[in-house]
């Protein structure tokens, strides 16, 4: 947990550095390599968002084994996002 949180404020370092408004501009680029990743990214939001919801449920309706599991996939799917957003601000930044 120490690690994503301290991954998450290099990236938001990186973000605040190149700015708000070309971060806005990171889907209208042409570089292949940013869109490809952007690609995946939007994968694994879209699981991370999944398994976030069914942490909330597991709260609820399940064990605690099964939500820590469930809290824990959750962590790794964030971790490799903000591994994502880095290597987009990255190569962006290249560009």
């Amino acid at each position: 947990m120490v690690y994503n949180f301290r991954l998450s404020t290099i990236v938001k370092k990186m973000r605040d550095k190149l700015g708000k408004k070309e971060v806005s501009n990171l889907k209208d680029t042409k570089n292949p390599q940013i869109q490809s990743v952007l690609a995946v990214r939007k994968k694994w939001t879209i699981l991370s968002q999944f398994l976030f919801w069914i942490s909330v449920s597991m709260a609820f309706y399940g064990s605690l084994s099964i939500l820590i599991y469930f809290l824990n996939l959750y962590t790794v799917a964030m971790i490799y996002i903000n591994h994502l957003n880095e290597k987009i601000i990255k190569e962006y930044g290249k560009a």
